[in-house]
């Protein structure tokens, strides 16, 4: 019996500290973002700047500014969870959410192998 008990709240207690990643998809069919075209522009504008996360201040450790830096946080989970403002992430930027087409921009940059 006691046995049972340990089991069951190992399975409890594993299943409260897993976080469920829920991975959204959008339809990129006709979007073609690259990052020189389109992603840095939004990034510059809204996440890169002083203070924020450029080379100099890098809030977090997270460096947006060039290309090598956004392709690794982007293949992080918290990237786009963040981005999109999601249950469990941190939300950025945090003068406010992004808009609809900048978001889906940045999803399909990721889709699309993040092009350069």
């Amino acid at each position: 019996m006691k046995n049972k008990f340990l089991i069951c709240l190992s399975v409890v207690l594993i299943s409260i500290g897993c976080k469920h990643e829920v991975i959204v998809t959008e339809d990129c069919t006709g979007v073609n973002p690259t990052y020189t075209s389109d992603i840095k522009s939004i990034l510059d504008a809204r996440c890169a700047s002083s203070g924020c996360h450029n080379g100099a201040s890098s809030a977090a450790g997270v460096v947006l500014d060039n290309y090598n830096d956004v392709v690794s946080e982007s293949k992080k989970n918290k990237f786009m969870g963040s981005i999109r403002h999601s249950s469990g992430y941190n939300p950025m930027p945090v003068g406010g959410k992004l808009d609809d087409v900048s978001i889906k921009k940045i999803a399909c940059w990721i889709q699309n192998g993040r092009p350069q």
